[in-house]
């Protein structure tokens, strides 16, 4: 198992305590693998795709511990190649998730997944590092230390990659 892995075996197990962190984490699972479908009936389903075990079970963790949701789940694929998916079909489900992440406004207007994470979600530091976490768990790669320094977080919009290094960067060094 390579060392990125184990890393994102270990930081899949820590739950934060506090309900506004669990938000900022799922706020970067959605914005990173997480994708609306709007059926012709107007309901939102909100579906995640992820390559990572790992990240599968925490975002599975979230979504039951935050919102006492059990999200539907498959793997499809071979054991080299293997896609996770979890779906949350039920309307009142998905629209207090989006809510509670600041992607569904008051007003009914979805947020822009292209667009980067409200900065609502991220006032407090303890929310930046789990927002952090959640973009690592999605879309981020670690080299070992010990061979050499390398952290990777993939963003395809430019506005994202922005947000997540402004984040990283604001954090105090340990």
């Amino acid at each position: 198992m390579s060392f990125s892995a184990k890393t994102k075996e270990e930081l899949s197990r820590r739950l934060p305590a506090a309900r506004h962190c669990r938000l900022a984490e799922l706020a970067a699972f959605i914005s990173i693998c997480g994708i609306y479908s709007i059926r012709l009936d107007g309901r939102i389903f909100l579906v995640f795709q992820t390559e990572n075990l790992s990240a599968a079970r925490k975002l599975f963790l979230l979504l039951q511990q935050t919102f006492r949701i059990c999200p539907d789940a498959a793997a499809s694929g071979s054991e080299r190649g293997r896609v996770y998916t979890l779906a949350l079909r039920e309307q009142e489900d998905v629209t207090r998730v989006l809510k509670a992440t600041g992607f569904l406004q008051d007003n009914g207007a979805l947020r822009d997944l292209s667009m980067p994470v409200s900065s609502l979600m991220l006032e407090k530091e303890c929310c930046r590092r789990s927002f952090l976490r959640g973009a690592f768990l999605s879309s981020g790669s670690l080299s070992n230390p010990e061979k050499s320094y390398h952290l990777e977080l993939v963003s395809l919009q430019e506005e994202k990659a922005e947000q997540l290094r402004n984040v990283l960067t604001a954090l105090p060094a340990p």
